[in-house]
Parts: structure tokens; C-alpha cells; sequence
């Protein structure tokens, strides 16, 4: 645990872009494969899609928004295939190409409540989890369910193997479901504990699964024979969201008191970054690696990687 207090300052990281509305909070940030989109989730249930070069507005998803009662948590681009996706603000997957930017998919129904999904990286293919348990895989590019399984309620985490075999379900109760997609065997159940889990995903850039306890426990998993390889405690509490590099071995996690770590898991060597705690502040890496994207306020802000030394807090700036 950490005992300093968060500084309400901004990280030092240069702004990529603005969120649109006044006063409309950016809750999700993704980027795409090529690494020239960017997604955000606002506060007023609008989805903004951005050139991540020149910072234009390529397109918006749901632009009536919902009168700031809802917002957007969760947007996402498939690595190499034209999808995108993005839960709206009642609980629906949306699906659409982004080539056109026409929706062509809508999957869940309102009264069952969409938590998470993830695309495989492999295939045209989309797994969603929902409030109740019910957890699917949708084949995109077919139009029809490939898999159905029942977890526990609110399963917040998905992700594919690398080899998209298996699906990885973090489940509410401290456990980590594997089921095979073809079959919809459960292969493995990895038990963490109800009051420990906070996060876990299989690696994007090593055949390893990562976990996050609440408490900054983080550790690498092998995902043959599911057996822990190392283990590092962050200066975390209360880990509300992390990312992923695709493409280095490169962890972030965020605590609620607005404290960001940005683990190197090869080295164990790691940094924080102070940013302002009363907000929600989303993290995701940039595809290349190179950065990492922070939503704060209205802005998204851009920290290059090699920029951040080993535990060493970035300076704040003024407010923008």
C-alpha cells in the first residue's frame, strides 16, 4: 500500500485531443491496431471516434447521449479486422465496421446488462458478459453464436488466448474461469480469492496470464500448466482498472486514489504517475507500445514510455 497522498495535478503528458461537450468526462479510451484511431467514452453516453494523428473527429456514435445520466465504459477496435465495438448507456453491445462506420451488430438486451467484451485477436469473433452471468461468443463475420457459458454474476474481465482457443472469465467471486471455446469445456479454474482478484488477462505479448489483486499484488501465470512464475507487490490499493501492452512487457494499473503504476514485468522494475484522484482517469497503451493514454477530465493525455524512469513520480502541470 501506498502511504503518500495523491497530488490533484495532472500528469506531465502532452494533450492528444479534447472531448468534445463541455463538461463531458472521458470514461474509456482505445486504440486501434494500425494505431491511427482512437476511441473515447464520454459521461453523456457518446462515443467519439478520432484520427490519432491530427486529432480530428472521424465519426460519433449515439450523438443525442443520454443527458449525462449514463456513460460510456467500454470501447474497443479488433487488432486487424474493420470492427469496433462499444457498450452503450443501456447495456447493449454495439458492433460496427470501421470502414464505413455503420452499425451492423447490436448483441444483449437491456434488461440483462452488458459488462465487458473483448475481441479475438485471431478471428472475426466477439465475447460479451453479462450482468446475470451469461457469457457468448459471436462470430462476426457468420452472424452466429460460437459459445454460451454461465459464471457467476457481473463478469467484468475477458480475454482470448493467443491462440484464441480459450476464453478468460474474471468472475466477481475471486476465481478466473478458462473455457474452451469450440467446446465450451471449463478447462481450468484459477482460484485468487473473493477479496484479492481485481483484474487478469492472458498476455497479448507473452504466452503468460496476468493478474492484479486488489491490493497491487501483481503476478505472471504460465497458461499451460497454470502455475504461478513471479509475483511483484505495486504501490497500489484499491486497483479500479488496468492495460495491457500488445506489443512490450508493459502493465498498468490504476488505483481509485488516482495513482497509476506501469509495471516492466521481464525487469519487475516500475514507475508511478500522479493524476487527479476525484476522477476517473482510463488508461490504455498505444498499439505501438510506445505510450500510455490517460483520460483526465476532458482531455486525453499521451506519456511516452521512454520518457518514464524507474520508480519515479512524473511532475504535475498546471490544470489545462
Amino acid at each position: 500500500m501506498d502511504d503518500r497522498q495523491p497530488m490533484n495535478v495532472l500528469v506531465d503528458g502532452s494533450v492528444i485531443l479534447q472531448h468534445c461537450e463541455s463538461g463531458d468526462q472521458v470514461l474509456s479510451i482505445a486504440a486501434s491496431g494500425n494505431n491511427q484511431l482512437l476511441s473515447t467514452g464520454g459521461q453523456f453516453g457518446r462515443v467519439y471516434i478520432w484520427d490519432f494523428i491530427n486529432g480530428k473527429i472521424l465519426h460519433t456514435f449515439n450523438p443525442s447521449g443520454e443527458d449525462g445520466l449514463y456513460g460510456i465504459f467500454e470501447t474497443g477496435f479488433h487488432i486487424s479486422l474493420p470492427y469496433f465495438a462499444y457498450i452503450n448507456p443501456e447495456g447493449i453491445l454495439v458492433v460496427a465496421r470501421t470502414d464505413s462506420w455503420n452499425e451492423i451488430l447490436t448483441l444483449g438486451q437491456p434488461e440483462a446488462n452488458t459488462l465487458t467484451f473483448a475481441f479475438s485477436n485471431l478471428f472475426g469473433w466477439i465475447a460479451f458478459g453479462c450482468q446475470s452471468g451469461q457469457i457468448s461468443v459471436w462470430d462476426l463475420q457468420t452472424n452466429r453464436e460460437i459459445l454460451s457459458y454461465i459464471t457467476p454474476p457481473d463478469p467484468y474481465v475477458l480475454s482470448f488466448s493467443p491462440n484464441s482457443e480459450v476464453l478468460s472469465i474474471v468472475c466477481c467471486d475471486g476465481t478466473i474461469h478458462f473455457v474452451q471455446i469450440r467446446s465450451g469445456k471449463l478447462l481450468h479454474e484459477l482460484p485468487i480469492g473473493r477479496e484479492q482478484l481485481a483484474w487478469g488477462i492472458y498476455s497479448p505479448y507473452q504466452p503468460l496470464i496476468l493478474t492484479i489483486s486488489e491490493h497491487g499484488m501483481f503476478s505472471t501465470t504460465d497458461i499451460a500448466t497454470f502455475q504461478t512464475l513471479s509475483q511483484v507487490s505495486l504501490p497500489l490499493s484499491d486497483v479500479a482498472q488496468c492495460s495491457a501492452s500488445p506489443t512490450t512487457p508493459s502493465f498498468a494499473a490504476r488505483s481509485s486514489n488516482g495513482l497509476i503504476t506501469v509495471l516492466n514485468y521481464f525487469n519487475k522494475s516500475f514507475t508511478t504517475i500522479l493524476t487527479p484522484p476525484k476522477n476517473i482517469n482510463p488508461i490504455c497503451y498505444s498499439f505501438d507500445g510506445a505510450s500510455l493514454l490517460i483520460g483526465i477530465d476532458q482531455f486525453v493525455r499521451k506519456i511516452p514510455l521512454v520518457t518514464i524512469e524507474h520508480d519515479h513520480t512524473l511532475p504535475g502541470i498546471a490544470d489545462t
